[in-house]
């Protein structure tokens, strides 16, 4: 497969599933299982259509897109559908986390967009993206996922909140630069993900957490509600970090 091995872990710990970021159907018939998954961004795009044969671990690009990841979604639909019906697989869908196939067309159109200017303008490609709209639907939150941190920024994530106009123009309204640096917690945050935006632009969090007193085999999840003041623009604190701790099967 070709999740990337840290975003894989970070969501493996955050969503308890070991499921990659990416749109995906696992689609089988006795002796072949195939993998239809969308990346986005893709290696060298926006977004990538690939079938991987789990045997071989052969991966094929069917199609790309450089500003559409609408696209590709409909692309990875229409294959999935041709193996069901004319080549009789069973497909089953994984979970779809990074939440573009949610977003409606004027939402989608705005994150390409923003995607789209983050690979053109930025020297560090995002491995993966997640992004949420707000229940009015009129607002965004983008994070985007860095394999390593460079030494210039020190980032591994970066979130974008994004206001969407009624016709459909955009604006990015906040940038946040290693979302977990911003969550107050004791223990410090191991990890961060986006997991809810308001209209009021309140952002909830997911976290990773690792107590001193607890074993090598605990997990640790936490929530907390953060949101952007109006004026400074920082994040401030709405509720208390709070966390469970699971014993987890190695």
């Amino acid at each position: 497969m070709s999740a990337v091995p840290r975003i894989a872990l970070l969501l493996a710990a955050l969503l308890g599933t070991a499921q990659s970021m990416a749109l995906e159907y696992q689609c089988s018939v006795p002796h072949d299982t195939r993998y239809i998954r969308v990346d986005i961004p893709g290696e060298d795009s926006l977004c990538d259509v690939s079938v991987t044969y789990s045997g071989t671990g052969e991966k094929r690009v069917m199609w790309f897109a450089q500003n559409s990841s609408g696209f590709c979604l409909e692309k990875a639909e229409q294959l999935r559908n041709k193996y069901t019906s004319e080549w009789d697989f069973d497909c089953r869908d994984w979970p779809d986390n990074d939440g573009v196939a949610e977003l409606d067309d004027v939402q989608r159109r705005s994150f390409d967009q923003s995607l789209r200017r983050l690979l053109d303008n930025e020297d560090q490609r995002p491995s993966a993206v997640r992004a949420i709209a707000s229940p009015s639907g009129n607002k965004l939150a983008v994070q985007y996922f860095f394999d390593e941190s460079p030494s210039s920024s020190g980032k591994s994530d970066r979130t974008e909140l994004l206001r969407i106009d009624d016709d459909g123009a955009w604006r990015r309204t906040r940038t946040i630069d290693d979302l977990a640096s911003h969550v107050v917690s004791d223990p410090p945050v191991d990890s961060a993900l986006i997991d809810s935006l308001g209209d009021d632009d309140t952002l909830g969090v997911l976290t990773v957490v690792t107590p001193d007193n607890v074993g090598s085999n605990m997990i640790c999840r936490g929530k907390q509600m953060l949101q952007a003041d109006g004026n400074s623009g920082e994040l401030v604190v709405r509720t208390p970090h709070r966390y469970s701790c699971v014993a987890t099967f190695q």
